[in-house]
């Protein structure tokens, strides 16, 4: 039989909570963000078109929800984007002797730092959207 998927229906993301919680996370936090993308632009539309500046309001922090909620998918991006361009030789599953031994880890050291700086990045990008949306 081809195209059998034995962990469980597609639609069900709560199946992942078994075998990969980055994956829940990734899954519930995208279906978040879907909807909410939705009603914030919904939102900018009806500001558009009736100038209620509430709605304005609204949208922004929305976008700031959005924002949020995005961090964990940031996240997993550069996690994989370092996966592919080190042939995933900073993968946290990696014998830190095979690292050692071929000259990797100072090499890549800089790699395996970025999803944190990333992060730590799109944070203070997020506190100066706050700070300009309360000013």
């Amino acid at each position: 039989m081809t195209g059998v998927e034995f962990r469980g229906k597609q639609s069900s993301i709560f199946r992942l909570r078994f075998f990969d919680k980055f994956a829940l996370i990734h899954m519930i936090f995208y279906r978040i963000i879907v909807v909410l993308g939705i009603i914030t632009g919904v939102s900018i539309f009806a500001y558009a078109l009736f100038g209620v500046k509430e709605l304005l309001l609204i949208s922004e922090y929305l976008i700031m929800c959005i924002w949020i909620l995005f961090t964990p998918q940031l996240y997993e991006i550069v996690q994989v984007l370092n996966l592919k361009i080190t042939n995933a030789h900073i993968s946290k599953y990696m014998n830190n002797s095979f690292l050692i031994s071929n000259n990797l880890k100072k090499k890549y050291l800089f790699l395996r730092t970025i999803n944190v700086l990333s992060v730590i990045i799109w944070i203070i990008l997020l506190i100066i959207y706050f700070k300009m949306l309360i000013l």
